[in-house]
């Protein structure tokens, strides 16, 4: 989804990731963001906080794949963040190029987004508001709104993702920079497993006292603190992943009966998430305790199997799956308007068809809008070039070819992937 998915091969740099591991990630997790967000019109239970253009008929089973999606994409992609991040450190060890490399690849798409996405998709959420009557036509030009709609209208909507990354990066790169000066902190060594488990710790004690995070939407332009330290607790998790097991061998080497006890949290997990929604705040402290280890615990071990996973995976991508892996972070980018407006449509064209079907409709047309979009104005344009996101075919055995955002100046035209 976000150009922090670039990456590199040097003969110096030791054992590569598995590259194909991670488009097959980055696919997998780009289309799980648009079923999400195309779900939302359909929940019985809808996020707290998060106002949409339209609401629908309800679906229980809308529910179940909303909530499971909701609780484990994000630490997925930032797990892939920190590992990448990691590595790109460890290949420059400059600070100051790895925060210009990831201020081009994750601040010009925020202001390209911010410029031009944001706007289309607020007047699309005031069209569906009109058709439903919610507010009167003349909205659309003043934009003012009584305070039940505003309150959660004003922020980045889902481009939130993309500053909050790149704060992660500045205070990772500080931090590197402070350690290397400062004797003390540069003998200071923790294991993985005691960072996984204070990362979990935080994680936990986050959702007990702001369960937004997860079971709600918090809508702001600027970073909020309980989600940023949430999110940043799998940034670190994937930063310690990178440095104590750089080749991913005990990754990949994870027992695949772990996806089992990864499959059975989440689906205790939802149900009692969605149950603390019914009950809002006649919940019980114990039920509260219960809710915020189950989220964390569910949320990293599905997403670290599913790195797990994926990282297995050696054969060559089919190249749909790559070319949806290339097409993320813009599919990222522009869904969000698409899919609101086909939800409008799909309301009043389809009245009574099936929640489920609507959405998966609205799935398919958002992320086909989102890929023609793609190959039209981005994969080889120049806006694409700025933006960081044209891309050419690598072939498996052109392992010159696939390297990442960081190439030095001095070093020849390359093939680059979003």
């Amino acid at each position: 989804m976000t150009s922090d998915s670039s990456r590199e091969v040097h003969p110096q740099a030791g054992p590569p990731t598995n590259f194909v591991g991670i488009d097959a990630i980055r696919a997998f997790a780009a289309i799980a963001v648009v079923v999400l967000h195309a779900l939302v019109p359909y929940l019985k239970h809808p996020m707290p906080g998060l106002v949409w253009s339209v609401s629908d008929s309800p679906s229980s089973f809308a529910d179940g794949v909303f909530w499971s999606i909701e609780l484990f994409v994000m630490p997925l992609f930032l797990i892939i963040a920190g590992v990448l991040t990691f590595q790109s450190w460890q290949r420059r060890n400059d600070a100051n190029q790895l925060v210009r490399s990831r201020a081009k690849r994750l601040l010009r798409p925020l202001f390209f987004a911010v410029l031009v996405i944001l706007p289309i998709d607020l007047y699309i959420w005031v069209l569906g508001w009109v058709s439903e009557g919610l507010v009167p036509l003349v909205k659309m030009k003043s934009l003012k709104f009584d305070d039940s709609l505003s309150k959660d209208l004003w922020g980045l909507s889902h481009l939130w993702f993309l500053h909050y990354l790149f704060s992660y990066v500045v205070i990772f790169a500080g931090f590197m920079v402070v350690r290397q000066k400062i004797a003390r902190l540069k003998n200071l060594t923790l294991s993985m497993p005691a960072i996984v488990a204070c990362c979990w710790i935080i994680a936990s004690l986050v959702i007990l006292f702001r369960p937004e995070v997860i079971w709600g939407f918090q809508h702001a332009f600027a970073p909020v603190a309980s989600k940023w330290i949430y999110n940043g607790c799998f940034f670190v998790i994937g930063v310690a992943i990178a440095n104590f097991d750089p080749s991913m061998i005990r990754l990949r080497s994870i027992s695949p009966r772990w996806a089992a006890v990864a499959a059975c949290t989440l689906l205790l997990t939802v149900p009692l998430g969605i149950w603390s929604l019914d009950s809002g705040s006649e919940i019980s402290r114990a039920s509260s305790v219960t809710l915020a280890v189950m989220t964390a615990t569910s949320s990293l071990l599905v997403s670290v199997m599913l790195v797990s996973m994926a990282l297995r995976r050696i054969a060559p991508l089919p190249r749909s799956i790559q070319y949806v892996a290339a097409g993320s972070f813009w599919i990222y980018l522009i869904h969000h308007p698409v899919l609101s407006l086909v939800h409008i449509d799909l309301k009043y064209l389809l009245p009574t068809a099936s929640p489920m079907l609507k959405a998966t409709i609205a799935t398919l047309i958002a992320t086909g809008v989102s890929l023609a979009t793609y190959e039209v104005f981005i994969r080889k344009s120049r806006l694409g070039g700025w933006l960081g996101m044209n891309w050419v075919p690598v072939q498996e055995d052109d392992r010159e070819s696939i390297l990442s955002f960081d190439r030095q100046p001095d070093q020849p035209p390359i093939r680059r992937a979003a």
